[in-house]
């Protein structure tokens, strides 16, 4: 298949099998530069093809539908084949997320001038995140949402697009609590400081379905509990410094077919009580995966001795961090 503009400019070759390296838009759009007559020319791959073919040309501009920031959209695909365009427009600066719920599709969401806000997300029918992401708007006007599918039979699909800026602020120590739909994501939107001392306190078992992660709204991760089923606390750093200023995303992911449960809160390190030495201390934690932290000062070479004063045994963990988060010992250390 061969598109060339009016004074024969290609503006595109390719093969029309979904795999093939080609440079036709296989989901991207495409401007037409000029005003005049367009010569699109298909023919087989090789000189014996032949066949039958079917195609269609998409005018973003009246085929698109209108859908609306944070409204559940389901869709189709009727043969499998065909793409599915979805219009909205957003202002720039917006930081949109694109949540896939079901369904198995690649996507591609494009602003006014077809410059991928985000380009070529691919969502699996099992939930994977891999198509969800956030996106800057980066000029006003219509933007353009286009499907298609990554599968070999009929199949619907949903999806929500939300704008960071609806998300609910947390602050720290503030407990969070809710449900997040399944396949979906919930976000919270939190700042934070360069240099700041956090931690993330999950408050529920920790459940391989349900993921929770803090990143900046550049993409940086600062935790990612990865899915993994660990109950005595979130795996990774205990501890969690801050490398830059700015507003930070708390996103949980399910990957369940229902809802879930989540309940958390994100702990400031210097607001800490400070631990005294030499003191005994009673601590009930509520909930009982909840964790508490205790700061101390120390000189480089002070030894130190944690002495347990229950008579039974207590599923309880601890551990000591340094100053930038490094391992200094803990009830599993052996």
């Amino acid at each position: 298949m061969e598109l060339k503009g009016p004074d024969g400019t290609r503006l595109f070759t390719g093969f029309g099998f979904a795999n093939d390296t080609q440079d036709i838009p296989r989901l991207g759009p495409a401007f037409l530069p000029q005003s005049g007559t367009y010569r699109l020319t298909v023919r087989g791959n090789a000189s014996p093809a032949f066949g039958s073919y079917r195609f269609r040309v998409l005018d973003l501009d009246t085929f698109g539908t209108p859908i609306s920031f944070g409204t559940l959209v389901n869709g189709n695909f009727p043969t499998q084949r065909e793409a599915v365009l979805y219009t909205f427009d957003a202002a720039t600066g917006d930081q949109l997320l694109f949540d896939g719920r079901s369904g198995s599709f690649i996507y591609g969401i494009y602003d006014e001038g077809l410059n991928p806000i985000l380009s070529k997300g691919i969502f699996g029918a099992t939930g994977v995140d891999d198509a969800d992401g956030l996106g800057r708007v980066m000029r006003s006007g219509r933007h353009y949402l286009l499907f298609q599918s990554d599968a070999s039979v009929p199949q619907g699909f949903g999806f929500v697009i939300n704008k960071l800026a609806s998300a609910p602020s947390l602050g720290f120590g503030e407990e969070a609590a809710g449900t997040v739909p399944s396949n979906g994501q919930f976000l919270y939107r939190i700042g934070l400081q360069a240099g700041a001392r956090i931690r993330f306190d999950n408050l529920l078992p920790f459940s391989s379905d349900v993921n929770y992660r803090i990143a900046s709204t550049g993409g940086r991760v600062l935790f990612d509990s990865g899915f993994q089923a660990v109950d005595s606390g979130p795996p990774g750093p205990g501890m969690i410094v801050v490398p830059e200023s700015g507003e930070y995303v708390v996103s949980i992911q399910s990957r369940r077919a229902i809802d879930s449960g989540f309940r958390f809160r994100i702990d400031n390190i210097a607001v800490s009580p400070t631990l005294p030495f030499n003191t005994d201390l009673e601590i009930t934690l509520s909930p009982g995966h909840a964790a508490e932290v205790y700061r101390f000062a120390a000189t480089a070479g002070d030894t130190i001795r944690i002495d347990s004063l229950e008579t039974t045994s207590t599923p309880l963990d601890w551990d000591i961090r340094g100053p930038v988060s490094q391992f200094r010992g803990g009830s599993n250390a052996g």
